[in-house]
């Protein structure tokens, strides 16, 4: 969980990591002002951390750019471990193109790749409503709140990556999607390389090439 949507600001921060494997599921704080680490285990963590991104274990994430330009920012480019790293939003993508016009509260997500409707499709739940947390202010959110929703999001992902794997197997997308989630690791590092986009010159750019 972050504070700010991308790490770029003066006062972006992440406030908790979760990892989940197998059947355990856990959480821990990072910058969330109650997080109590001195900067010794922080960097203690932080080693760890790096270890696992960089070996070959694979990483699952919903919105696989989102995490790996955080970590990135936090560890440096290169943790970016390129052919590890699978997308449950990707995958959704390939099984459902549907844009429609509800968008995801603060991640930006159209209806049909927003992991709590997802979740709810699939597996009958939303859960996102279940915990009182402000998302547009994490470092406010209580901790204690915020380590079991990181969690649970986190557990949900693992399970909908199974589920929606299955399906791209049945319907024959398995290797559309293989192609195209080696590419998430590059969208990120293109980010976080990235350059300043004058939004005023992109919208006079289309209004320029806009057919008649």
């Amino acid at each position: 969980e972050t504070k700010r949507l991308r790490p770029y600001a003066a006062d972006a921060e992440i406030m908790s990591i979760a990892i989940s494997f197998a059947s355990t599921n856990f959480s821990f704080a990072w910058k969330h002002p109650k997080a109590l680490w001195s900067d010794q285990h922080r960097q203690k963590l932080a080693e760890l951390l790096i270890s696992l991104l960089k070996d070959n274990t694979i990483k699952i994430a919903h919105n696989t750019p989102f995490e790996i330009e955080w970590f990135i920012w936090l560890l440096g480019r290169k943790v970016v471990n390129h052919t590890s790293w699978e997308c449950t939003m990707m995958q959704a993508h390939f099984i459902d193109e549907r844009k429609g016009k509800y968008r995801e509260e603060n991640t930006g997500a159209n209806r049909y790749q927003g992991l709590d409707f997802l979740i709810s499709q699939y597996f009958g739940i939303k859960f996102k409503h279940l915990f009182k947390l402000n998302k547009r202010d994490m470092a406010s959110a209580d901790l204690a709140e915020t380590l079991v929703y990181n969690a649970v999001d986190t557990k949900l992902t693992l399970q909908l990556y199974h589920w929606q794997f299955q399906i791209l197997k049945r319907e024959g997308l398995l290797d559309a999607y293989r192609d195209s989630v080696l590419r998430q690791p590059t969208v990120a590092l293109m980010q976080s390389f990235g350059v300043p986009v004058s939004q005023k010159a992109v919208r006079a750019a289309r209004r320029r090439l806009r057919p008649k």
